[in-house]
């Protein structure tokens, strides 16, 4: 005689991660201004950094033109 055994059927759990908190308003507001805050500090320093070298250079260009020879020719508009 052969003996039935009883069919098995397999259980599956599926582990789920903790929940997260919520999102609110307030959150997104202080990211965005964190981040309005950082390109404004970004924009300040390249504006910064950019005027400098700008008067840097014209000051370079003005110091060599008097140490050096004239051999530009300037013309004028107004007569003398």
């Amino acid at each position: 005689m052969q003996q039935q055994s009883q069919p098995i059927t397999p259980v599956v759990e599926i582990e789920t991660a903790t929940p997260t908190a919520e999102i609110g308003v307030a959150d997104v507001l202080i990211g965005s201004i964190g981040l309005i805050g950082a390109l404004m500090v970004g924009a300040l320093l390249t504006g910064l950094i950019t005027g400098a070298l700008f008067i840097g250079y014209r000051k370079w260009r003005d110091r060599r033109a008097k140490d050096g020879p004239d051999d530009r020719n300037e013309m004028s508009v107004l007569s003398r």
